[in-house]
């Protein structure tokens, strides 16, 4: 991809929209990206460009920790959950 394909208007728009909702969504990159039938890659490229190389690393460095953090606290939920039960019958 050449430089001026990053300087389409609506292309920028249209992967903005996508790199927004993915944020929101609380989904790995790789989980949305097979929801939207995305490659891989390209997604990293237009949130590389559109949110600087420094800033997307940090991004996914920080979703997946966020990730990791909500699968502990689910699990520690459902720990909770079966002991109480055990303790209970």
């Amino acid at each position: 991809m050449g430089p001026k394909h990053f300087q389409n208007k609506a292309r920028r728009e249209w992967w903005s929209i996508h790199i927004e909702a993915w944020q929101r969504s609380g989904v790995s990159q790789a989980a949305y990206c097979r929801q939207f039938r995305f490659d891989e890659k390209t997604f990293t490229r237009w949130l590389q460009h559109l949110a600087g190389e420094e800033a997307a690393r940090k991004l996914v460095v920080y979703l997946a920790e966020l990730h990791r953090e909500k699968r502990r606290e689910e699990a520690g939920e459902r720990t909770e959950e079966t002991l109480n039960g055990s303790a209970i019958a």
